[in-house]
């Protein structure tokens, strides 16, 4: 992003209706930052679609896999 680097080790996907039933103070506090981070997983899950559609890149939160034969 234009020499700026993004850091997500805190960004989790969160199950708003969960929460409402068993921690409702939580989400009374947090419900804009769990909103967020949800957008934002849903984008790299997205972005990882594509990626292994269009070229067999498997790109997880955890680990990225490049074929060899893209390079």
């Amino acid at each position: 992003f234009l020499n700026k680097k993004i850091n997500t080790l805190n960004i989790e996907e969160h199950n708003i209706k969960e929460t409402t039933i068993r921690n409702p103070k939580y989400l009374k506090e947090y419900y804009n930052v769990m909103v967020q981070e949800n957008k934002i997983m849903n984008i790299f899950k997205k972005i990882c679609a594509i990626l292994w559609k269009n070229h067999a890149i498997r790109m997880k939160l955890e680990s990225l896999f490049i074929p060899f034969w893209l390079f």
